[in-house]
């Protein structure tokens, strides 16, 4: 065969193995994530929290003629609490501090009977001094749950359908409301699968009060201040071990 036509079958080849500039390439879609403007307004607020490591907080609740107010200075390390608990005609105080390594309770009577499963015998005996509870017992869990920054952070966690309130008020900070389901973990503050709303500050992004949606049986609410303010933890002097004072519960709990 010439050389010519040998150059022709090989060019021919090439040629037909080529794509044509006319010939159009399609591509494959990406496929995208579309995120729920409020989905990522409360995202943003809640990392925002987060790294500042530090809040006031006020905890109601209310049920029957129970009632609770737990106020707390909350950080990273720990917080001090107060605890106010109303039965019926009966009013309780206790204070709590919480470190890493130790939980601290000084209440009343009262309190130690109704909050904490004292005996009436270990209530007066212990009532108005410090008590101090190791990480391995149960107690210590149910005091420094009240203080617990990373529990308040896993609380505002919320899944589909989400709702954007209007503007609104409380007191004098202007908030934005967002509506949906409580999705924390079982050990957060507020327990998963509840419709609630978190308000958050329009001026900082911060959460300022999140609130149930329902008119249910136990009414309850959680209020925030004073975000990344210093929280000072000092362990009370003279603290009474509770690995001593175990006769003093009920034994029908085991609280130690």
């Amino acid at each position: 065969m010439p050389l010519l036509a040998i150059a022709l079958v090989l060019a021919g080849t090439s040629f037909a193995g080529a794509v044509s500039t006319h010939d159009t390439i399609r591509a494959k879609p990406v496929p995208t994530t579309v995120v729920n403007p409020s989905a990522q307004q409360l995202r943003t607020s809640v990392q925002q929290a987060a790294t500042l490591a530090s809040v006031h907080v006020v905890w109601t609740t209310s049920y029957g003629n129970h009632s609770y107010r737990n106020t707390a200075e909350v950080s990273q390390l720990g917080g001090l609490v107060t605890i106010v608990s109303v039965v019926g005609k009966n009013k309780g105080t206790a204070s709590a501090v919480v470190t890493p390594t130790m939980a601290y309770l000084k209440a009343d009577q009262f309190s130690l009977r109704s909050t904490f499963n004292f005996s009436s015998a270990g209530a007066t005996k212990y009532a108005e001094k410090w008590l101090s509870f190791t990480p391995k017992q149960p107690l210590y869990r149910t005091i420094s749950s009240t203080a617990s920054f990373s529990s308040i952070i896993s609380s505002m966690s919320l899944r589909a359908p989400f709702t954007t309130l209007k503007a609104d008020k409380i007191g004098s900070t202007p908030v934005i409301g967002i509506r949906g389901i409580a999705a924390g973990p079982s050990d957060s503050s507020i327990g998963e699968g509840q419709m609630i709303t978190i308000y958050l500050s329009s001026a900082t992004g911060l959460p300022v009060r999140v609130l149930p949606l329902s008119k249910a049986a136990s009414a309850w609410s959680l209020d925030f201040s004073s975000w990344g303010e210093p929280v000072v933890i000092a362990a009370p002097n003279g603290a009474i071990s509770s690995s001593g004072i175990r006769e003093s519960f009920r034994f029908d709990d085991k609280v130690l």
